[in-house]
């Protein structure tokens, strides 16, 4: 994963490559050319896993930092608990069927 500061980095070197090639171009094509190479840098760039990633990354910390850890924790404990509901049902399934998969929801075993 890349820190803050190595995606800022990355970033101004994708941009300061695609600044380049423009100058370049520019230098020796058309306007319709430039166009093309312009919107080529621009794939290149768009196109790059390690830019998404990235991007991802701290898309994910800036939304730890304004919602705080107790969302994401939050979310994940919900996500945990629906799966292992979903195990117990797919045992109770295999070992009885549908009916005492429907036993089980109909008469939930409760905590004494």
């Amino acid at each position: 994963m890349m820190s803050d500061h190595e995606f800022k980095a990355h970033v101004v070197d994708k941009i300061g490559t695609v600044h380049e090639r423009i100058e370049d171009v520019a230098a020796t094509v058309a306007p319709a050319q430039l166009q093309a190479a312009v919107a080529a840098g621009i794939r290149e760039a768009a196109t790059d896993p390690a830019l998404w990633s990235a991007v991802l990354t701290a898309v994910r910390t800036q939304a730890k930092q304004e919602a705080g850890g107790w969302l994401f924790s939050g979310v994940k404990e919900v996500l945990n608990r629906v799966l292992w509901l979903l195990v117990l049902g797919f045992g109770v399934y295999l070992l009885g069927g549908w009916s005492a998969l429907v036993a089980l929801f109909k008469n939930p075993p409760v905590g004494q």
